[in-house]
């Protein structure tokens, strides 16, 4: 198998050898490269006081536990008889009994009182929450002692005329069975507040009035709307040119409304309407409120026209340039920009690739073809003698005038 030199056997083949090889190595005293050990804490510039600092700063970033103290677990008294809840207003005992962490027969310890305080506040309907323990007939009764919060039983508003009762109660997002608190009415009073100013009523005022009902109270929105504002004149600033009569007659019939969020966008559309019909695709419309008396005002737009875009198609043969114009409606858009030139040129392309878009129908071309090829053989297979036993000559795909048809 191998022959013997210095007392070490080599092996004939290659993992022989390597064999051989590693166990001389070993034999001698000696360590493997492949098998060098690589420690971290042994390398040159960490010594063991550092390992002793690493060691440390894990042992602080380990989470200790807390150990319960032992009178937390010792019972108070004699097992449990009763739970009984002492509220100022109704509530839910059978749902609250299910929370407790206590059983009826067993001994009640400090422990399940703290869990149980923390369950009722996370309820979050408790202004207070206190529980006692005392004992009757030999047995430990736990008195919870509970001040719920004051609930909403009802909402009326009072005084809506501009704005729809969905709008209203949108705005309000109060609603029955919700808990009563001061913070979350004036919210919604400032939202209501804010909508009115936005709708052109800068005098308009929302009060609420809060009525207690037993435990519970009801609550009444009162707004006071006063007199909306009025535009007196419709103003368009910037440089124009010769569409200042098209541009005004786009937005005269703003005249008289209350300058509104709607009202005003829809005067910057009917303004960017008219400016790309004229080609000017690039314009910018900016509207401002100038007030000019007390209840009066000017609605003024800023037009800014930008440069003027010729649109032109060229090479089109079976469509039209107003039919492949008019594939996006640019006049429709909040904005143009590159990219929607290069939409209007995708959109071209499908059009063109569309099954019946060129010419006549793709179906109908194809059975008026299969028509004459069968016209053309059986013209042949009659022209055939009746004695000749071969079959007709099968005709090839029509060419010329027929196929082009």
């Amino acid at each position: 198998m191998g022959s013997k030199a210095g007392g070490v056997e080599h092996g004939s083949t290659p993992r022989e050898r390597c064999r051989c090889g590693t166990a001389s190595v070993l034999r001698r005293g000696g360590r493997l490269p492949f098998f060098r050990r690589r420690d971290s804490l042994s390398a040159p510039g960490f010594s063991h006081k550092h390992s002793a600092l690493l060691l440390g700063v894990l042992a602080l970033c380990v989470p200790l536990s807390r150990p319960t103290p032992a009178h937390s677990a010792e019972p108070l008294g004699p097992p449990l008889r009763e739970l009984r809840f002492l509220s100022d207003a109704p509530v839910d005992t059978e749902g609250l009994w299910r929370l407790m962490p206590f059983r009826v027969g067993a001994p009640v310890t400090v422990t399940q009182l703290e869990e149980a305080r923390r369950r009722l506040e996370l309820k979050g309907i408790f202004r207070r929450v206190a529980l006692e323990t005392v004992r009757e007939a030999g047995e430990t009764v736990v008195l919870v002692h509970l001040e719920r919060k004051r609930v909403i039983e009802g909402v009326r508003v009072r005084g809506r005329r501009n704005l729809s009762d969905n709008e209203v109660q949108r705005l309000l997002r109060l609603r029955s069975g919700m808990i009563y608190e001061p913070e979350v009415l004036d919210a919604a009073r400032e939202r209501l507040h804010r909508r009115y100013v936005q709708d052109g009523f800068p005098d308009a005022r929302v009060d609420a009035v809060v009525e207690p009902k037993g435990a519970d109270v009801d609550v009444t929105v009162v707004i006071r709307e006063g007199q909306p504002l009025t535009v007196a004149a419709v103003a368009i600033d910037g440089d124009v040119g010769t569409l200042s009569d098209i541009l005004a007659a786009s937005v005269k019939d703003l005249r008289g409304k209350r300058p509104t969020r709607d009202v005003r966008r829809q005067g910057e559309r009917r303004l960017l309407r008219a400016l790309r019909s004229e080609d000017y695709f690039e314009a910018r419309v900016q509207s401002t409120w100038e007030a000019a008396g007390q209840q009066t005002g000017i609605l003024r737009f800023r037009v800014d026209r930008g440069p003027r875009i010729v649109r032109d198609v060229q090479g089109n043969r079976h469509m039209t340039r107003r039919k492949l114009l008019g594939l996006l409606d640019l006049e429709q858009r909040l904005i143009v920009t590159d990219g929607t030139w290069r939409e209007l040129a995708r959109e071209m392309a499908r059009a063109y690739t569309r099954p019946g878009s060129i010419g006549p129908p793709l179906r109908w071309r194809s059975r008026r073809v299969i028509r004459r090829w069968f016209a053309l053989w059986f013209a042949r297979a009659v022209a055939t003698p009746s004695g000749d036993s071969r079959s007709p000559e099968t005709p090839r795909s029509p060419t010329g005038s027929c196929a082009r048809r």
